[in-house]
């Protein structure tokens, strides 16, 4: 599943509770499953793991995304690379 949003000059992220994940400035959405969410925010790779969760909010025109579930880690994967800088290191 992938997503396109409008390009963006910010990026936010607010976690309530464990229960409750926000994000502004995501660019594209890679990845919506029960136990993984993947976005491109401000050209950086997000990786959000946990269990049970859901996209609860979706706008792509203003990159906003909610989740809710038991989230248990967010990181950042660095920058997103295309698929031949990958291949051809």
């Amino acid at each position: 599943m992938e997503v396109e949003a409008k390009k963006v000059f910010s990026h936010e992220v607010v976690l309530c509770n464990r229960q409750k994940l926000s994000l502004s400035g995501v660019e594209r959405v890679d990845v919506a499953t029960p136990t993984q969410f993947e976005c491109v925010a401000m050209n950086q790779r997000l990786q959000v793991l946990g269990k049970d969760m859901e996209v609860n909010k979706l706008d792509v025109d203003s990159g906003c995304v909610v989740l809710s579930g038991q989230i248990n880690s967010i990181n950042y994967l660095g920058e997103k690379k295309s698929v031949f800088k990958r291949l051809f290191k």
